[in-house]
């Protein structure tokens, strides 16, 4: 198939054109997406695993997630090769540990409990927007903690529009055809994602004119305060890369799914 049309069939409908890739070609089969280069698929779990697990410096990083580039930005630990990715990776893993870990579980728990619960009864509805609707409450939740001020309100609706305008299969489609320049050169996309990216600076400058505190386990609070080896802190463009990359990756995808899952099969877990 022509790259143009794998891109085409990936950026509209990803999961099933990868599914029927894999019954025609296994567990392990290559895309070329046009303005994206080789990508090798796994479909294995074990392959999955061997990948996560490899040594930092077998694998480059950046190198497979170019296509993210002109939206999450170059310095966004997605982007970053060895050893300037384990330096930021050591900046952000305490969020990611232990109770902090768990609490998050029950959060995401509570906020897909809301949601399900707010559901029509007897007729189909649009499950999209309201995944969109948990991914975002988790996000902002985990991000910027539980509070929910007028800036941090705005900056939720804010990255509704934005993550709508990125998910509209048109803007999919002629981003897999044109390259990821494209959606950068729209002039609706660089307005939304100005917004978005100047609300989350003056949301980290308000925490790091505040004295840092143990117990605030959001990670905006905790970039603000963090510090290099050097004694140096985070410039403003990573920080917005960071925090873009957290808050984007979520609501742009279907990431959170199997929260649903599990719970509409386990509803007592």
């Amino acid at each position: 198939m022509p790259a143009s049309l794998q891109a085409v069939g990936w950026a509209r409908r990803p999961l099933p054109f990868l599914e029927r890739c894999q019954r025609r070609y296994g567990d392990i089969f290559t895309l070329r997406v046009r303005h994206s280069g080789t990508w090798v698929i796994l479909a294995d779990p074990a392959d999955v695993k061997r990948v996560f697990t490899a040594p930092p410096e077998s694998l480059g990083v950046g190198e497979a997630n170019t296509l993210l580039g002109p939206v999450l930005g170059p310095r966004s630990v997605m982007l970053l090769e060895e050893p300037a990715h384990m330096t930021r990776r050591r900046l952000m893993l305490p969020p990611f540990h232990g109770q902090r870990m768990e609490h998050a579980a029950d959060m995401i728990a509570r906020a897909t409990r809301a949601e399900i619960a707010r559901w029509p009864d007897a007729r189909p509805f649009e499950l999209w927007p309201r995944m969109q609707d948990i991914t975002l409450e988790v996000v902002m939740s985990v991000v910027f903690g539980p509070l929910r001020t007028e800036p941090l309100i705005r900056l939720r609706e804010l990255l509704r529009t934005l993550t709508q305008r990125m998910n509209d299969p048109r803007r999919l489609t002629l981003m897999a055809l044109l390259g990821p320049r494209s959606m950068v050169a729209d002039d609706d996309f660089r307005a939304a994602i100005t917004l978005v990216e100047t609300a989350v600076l003056q949301e980290v400058r308000r925490r790091r004119a505040q004295p840092p505190h143990p117990e605030r386990p959001d990670i905006a609070s905790m970039l603000a305060h963090a510090r290099y080896e050097d004694g140096s802190p985070m410039t403003p463009q990573d920080l917005r890369d960071e925090l873009v990359t957290l808050l984007l990756d979520g609501p742009t995808s279907s990431s959170l799914a199997w929260v649903l899952e599990r719970l509409l099969r386990h509803p007592h877990k």
